[in-house]
């Protein structure tokens, strides 16, 4: 059925990657990819106003080419195939640039057909384009380039991402709300829990004693008992008693407040709870995409600092390769205090990303070649050693390991 989108995806999907598969040779692979890539093309010629169709097609190109094991040889090859870029010129052949560029023109569908917005998640689908442009600057810098060019690319990232942040997007409330609205909200929703406890003082506590007095005793030796020394009955009962009788309502303050500020105490609990309800769809969607992570990311990672620690650490990986200790150990002492300074940077704005797993991981492998270096060169101490720049980075990753099971001998110390 032609007009059966599921079918051109689902085919498309399948030449792309379990006949590709079957190929030994990474250019017969790729070959079978484009295949696929062609067959889904040939869906949206007949199919011209569906967004998921050509944005489907932008995502094979970008995590069948940019994610797989030969990813390397996969985008050497698609930056050079002129057949299928034809006029492109050949700066723009990145693989995740020609992935923004589909995506780009499903946006389009859906500014020029509203309707069709029900037909895709639009949380994951306006996340998607800022997310190619920063796997394109993950993949420069994996490749080796630095400099102005990555630092760029980080920065059209950043931009993007915020720019997703202040697009309307539907809520589980039925009503529109932005992502980059949370913080502003909750400092709106301080403001307005202040005011309530100015007019109301001490009103909280007085009435959270009154539940706490019509307690049976079994539910007050519960709360009363250290959580540490709760027996199992005693710790179902607390939480309980916590969530159900001692919980005291934004409103159960207000209707108590002094006759001449009721009014406005009930406004404000009624403020509250709103925001309480907005902020946890908020958060919710968030999570879903990482909102915070990805835009400090992307801050961070284009700070010049950044981009140098990440270009001296790659030098550093190289040397190792070939076999130059020495000036892989120094490299890489470079990278770090670079890695250092950039996480410092903004009051240390950027220290919590180095207990994000994507991070600690990318930056912790590279402890491991640093350890062998030691090694070879007759370094018997521990690692890190001392006075090493990224102690918290090294400590971060100790544990991640270790949690997962997957840890070497020299970081279960």
């Amino acid at each position: 059925m032609p007009n059966f989108v599921e079918v051109w995806k689902f085919l498309g999907w399948d030449i792309s990657y379990n006949v590709a598969v079957e190929f030994d040779d990474y250019r017969d692979r790729y070959y079978w990819i484009k295949k696929g890539i062609h067959y889904m093309e040939e869906g949206f010629r007949i199919n011209e106003n569906e967004p998921r169709l050509i944005q489907y097609i932008g995502w094979v190109i970008g995590n069948k080419l940019g994610t797989a094991d030969e990813r390397l040889e996969y985008r050497k090859l698609f930056i050079a195939d002129d057949d299928f870029h034809g006029t492109r010129p050949r700066e723009q052949r990145d693989n995740w640039l020609v992935a923004k560029e589909y995506h780009a023109r499903a946006l389009e569908i859906l500014d020029r057909e509203p309707e069709r917005k029900a037909t895709v998640t639009l949380l994951l689908f306006f996340s998607q384009s800022p997310m190619y442009q920063m796997d394109y600057a993950q993949a420069l810098e994996e490749e080796g380039t630095f400099g102005e060019k990555a630092r760029t690319a980080w920065l059209i990232a950043g931009r993007e991402w915020r720019d997703f942040g202040r697009r309307p997007l539907p809520s589980s409330l039925g009503r529109e709300h932005y992502l980059a609205e949370y913080e502003p909200l909750q400092q709106q929703r301080a403001l307005a829990l202040q005011r309530l406890e100015e007019l109301t003082p001490g009103l909280r506590e007085q009435i959270r004693e009154e539940k706490r007095a019509a307690l049976s005793s079994a539910e007050r030796a519960a709360i009363d008992t250290p959580p540490e020394e709760r027996t199992e009955d005693e710790m179902r009962i607390a939480v309980t008693v916590e969530e159900n009788k001692l919980r005291v309502m934004h409103r159960e303050v207000a209707t108590r407040a002094p006759e001449p500020y009721r009014e406005e105490a009930i406004k404000l609990a009624e403020q509250i709870d709103d925001y309480d309800a907005r902020l946890f769809a908020l958060s919710r969607d968030r999570e879903v995409v990482n909102f915070e992570y990805w835009g400090k990311r992307a801050d961070l990672e284009s700070t010049k600092e950044a981009v140098e620690a990440r270009r001296l650490v790659h030098l550093g990986l190289r040397a190792f390769d070939d076999g130059e200790l020495q000036q892989a150990r120094s490299l890489l002492d470079r990278g770090y205090a670079a890695w250092r300074k950039a996480f410092d940077l903004q009051g240390g704005r950027f220290h919590s990303l180095t207990r994000e797993n994507e991070i600690a991981d990318d930056i912790g492998e590279t402890f491991r070649v640093y350890y062998r270096i030691m090694q070879l060169m007759g370094d018997e101490g521990d690692f890190p050693p001392e006075g090493f720049p990224l102690m918290d980075v090294a400590e971060d990753y100790r544990r991640m390991m270790i949690s997962q099971g997957m840890a070497p001998p020299e970081l279960r110390q």
